[in-house]
This record gives structure tokens, sequence and C-alpha cells, in this order.
């Protein structure tokens, strides 16, 4: 017994000795000089059709207030985000911005477009109950002069898109080749990837590349945060307390069953559901809700999202396809008076004191 207890002594003495307790605070301190805490910032953009012009005109405003700081005219809000996601519509922002097209110049863009886009339609119903509602070939020919023959391996930020296979039936995510296991999809256009992530079911048809047709990611994630998420901390092996992520939404509002549902009482694909649009617009709805949520509860204040939901006499008109000039009128002038609040909130603007690494993928 008296031989463990001196030796319990000794090894006691040993831990509280000076030198001991100096050289393990020591190695503490140079791991923490090893491993810093690196800020890596993602920009999760969702969908919402012709709604995105609430979304690029927060994004604009609060890019034309840095601009105006930085006495810079081409400023790109892009270049304080380490990864860009998008989902549809903000897919295609998010390509956009990735490829050094700045917000204002988007907003332009899609202000321009939208009635190409979306050109007013009458009888959608019965045109939805026998084939796609729009053309992809306006959105296809804006696209195309807009990023010209660009792929993925040529833009500067690293992206991901979700879409999904309909031909297989899986999600697919288009990614830079910001991985050394990401071969695939590097040398595809942003074109095809802008058509593939934006084509909604019944209001475009599938897109087709590479002999399998593409479908909406909206349909699996219509808020691209918890991919984004996933993305850093599975693939780029970002720390957890190392991210933090600004979603901006489309201001959508969330679809909901009517009992009062006119002539007809039933729950079919024609009356309770209206020819699918219903069930399409309660999928993208509910899944973003979902996980944002999700995100939010995985990264607590190390994430923001700026949306606003649309009051009911307001859902009536500002939809997926309204491109009219009354709903993106309301659509500008929402997203710049919640862009100009944005800029007067520190949680916001802590974001744009981070500038990412530029990243050349031609080479990969």
């Amino acid at each position: 017994m008296s031989f463990i207890m001196t030796f319990v002594t000794k090894i006691d003495f040993y831990h509280c000795h000076p030198h001991y307790i100096a050289y393990q605070l020591h190695k503490k301190m140079a791991c923490q000089i090893r491993r810093p805490l690196l800020r890596f910032q993602i920009l999760a953009l969702s969908g919402g059709g012709v709604r995105g012009l609430y979304t690029i005109s927060i994004l604009a405003q609060l890019e034309q207030a840095l601009a105006e700081t930085h006495n810079d005219s081409s400023y790109n809000i892009a270049q304080h985000f380490d990864l860009i996601a998008g989902t549809s519509i903000g897919g295609i922002l998010a390509l956009g911005l990735a490829s050094g097209i700045n917000a204002r110049r988007l907003y332009e863009i899609l202000d321009d477009n939208r009635k190409q886009i979306f050109p007013k339609k009458s009888a959608k119903t019965l045109r939805q109950a026998f084939g796609s509602l729009y053309s992809s070939e306006p959105l296809k020919s804006v696209l195309e002069e807009c990023f010209d023959n660009k792929r993925i391996k040529d833009l500067n930020t690293r992206v991901t898109i979700p879409a999904v296979n309909g031909t297989s039936g899986s999600p697919k995510v288009y990614k830079t080749p910001h991985h050394k296991n990401f071969r695939i999809d590097k040398n595809l256009t942003l074109v095809d990837v802008a058509l593939s992530t934006s084509a909604a079911p019944t209001f475009f048809s599938p897109h087709l590349m590479n002999d399998s047709f593409n479908v909406d990611g909206g349909l699996v994630a219509n808020g691209p945060a918890l991919i984004a998420y996933h993305e850093a901390t599975h693939f780029l092996e970002v720390p957890k307390e190392n991210i933090h992520l600004m979603g901006v939404g489309t201001m959508g509002s969330k679809r909901v069953l009517n009992s009062e549902r006119g002539w007809f009482h039933g729950w079919g694909y024609l009356t309770g559901w209206g020819v699918g649009r219903k069930l399409i617009e309660m999928t993208l709805s509910a899944n973003e809700e979902m996980q944002n949520k999700m995100v939010e509860h995985l990264l607590g204040d190390q994430c923001t999202f700026i949306d606003e939901e649309l009051t009911p006499d307001q859902s009536k008109s500002i939809t997926l396809d309204n491109a009219s000039d009354s709903a993106a009128q309301m659509l500008r002038g929402r997203g710049k008076e919640r862009g100009q609040k944005a800029i007067g909130q520190a949680n916001i603007m802590d974001f744009f004191n981070h500038n990412a690494q530029q990243q050349f993928f031609t080479q990969e």
C-alpha cells in the first residue's frame, strides 16, 4: 500500500510541476495556432420561378451598397462566398454569380426577359393537363447569351446545383470539381445545368442531357442550404463551427389545402390538386421549410435566412410564373425594401467582411 501511495504521489507531483504545466500550455497554444478558425461562407438561393426577381433584388441592393463603399462599379457580391448553392431560378442566379456576372446585371437580365420566359397564357389548366405550359427555348436563348459556351470548370466559385435525374429517379447535384473525386460534371455547359435545375414539372419539359431527362431540383431541395452544409462538412471537411450561411428566399407562400374546392369536392389530380400544380407548389414550399429548419438547428446563429411570406391576397397574383408588370413591380419593391433593411443588420453585413479565395478549376 505504501508503494502505491508513493507512486500516486509522484504522479500528482509530476502533473503539478511547473515545467509540466508550461509544456501542456505550450502544446495547447501550438495546436490553436496550427488550426485557426477559418471562416467558410455559403450563399444558398432558393427556387421560385419568376419570384427569383425578389431574390436578386435583395442581392443587387446589398451589392450596390458595397460597390459604393469600395468605389468599384464592377463589384460582385460573389467574392464574399466560398460556396454558392442554388436551386431552379436560384441555381441560374448561382451559376451567374459564380461565372462573374454581378447581382445588379443579373437583376436586369431577369427583369428584362421575364415575359419572354413566362409569356401570358390562357387555359393554363387545360394546357398543363396535356403538356408543358411553357417552351424552354426562350429561357435557353437568354442563358446562351449570358453564359455562351462556359462550362462548370470555368467558374471561379464553388457551386452545388441540385436537380433530379428523371431517367434514374435519383437526386443529382451538379458541382464544380472542388474535390479530387469530382470529375463528372466539370465539362458540362452552364446552359445545360441551368436548364436541368429549372425544369419544373408541367411548367417546362424535362431537359435532356447525356441521354438522361433532368427535372427541377426543387423536388428534392427547393432551399439548397442543407445540401450546401453537407457539401462543406462532408466533402470539404470544413468544421461546423467555421461555417456561416446566408440563405435568400423567393418570398413564397405555403401551399395549403382548401376545403372549399368549388363544384366538385373530390381530391383528384384535376380537382383537388389543380392538374398537379398545387401538388408541385406544396412539395416545393414544404421541403424548403423543413430543410431550412434543419440547417437552423445545425448552425444556430451562424445562419441567416432573408425572406418574407406573401400575404394571402398577394399570393393570388405572385406565383411561380406570373411575369406581369404589376407582379414584377411588387417583387422588385419588396426585394429592394428588404435589401435596404438588410444593409442595417449587423449579422448580415458581417458576411461582407470576409473575402473568399478565388477558385481555378480549368486545369483540374
